[in-house]
């Protein structure tokens, strides 16, 4: 019994060292993606009017 509690404590311990090591490369990986997909206010306005003449001009 005593070994079933043992390795369940190892484990959560080794569950819970991945998730402090890897939660600073996840935040890392979102601040890149971020950066990636900033679209200005000109670029979004551009976009909705080449969308709405696409529409217009459809099938």
């Amino acid at each position: 019994m005593a070994v079933l509690f043992g390795t369940r404590i190892v484990t959560r311990q080794f569950i819970i060292y991945r998730m402090y090591v890897r939660s600073p490369q996840i935040f890392c990986d979102i601040d890149l993606i971020k950066g990636k997909l900033k679209i200005s206010d000109h670029k979004l306005d551009t976009l909705i009017l080449k969308v709405v003449e696409f529409k217009r001009t459809g099938p």
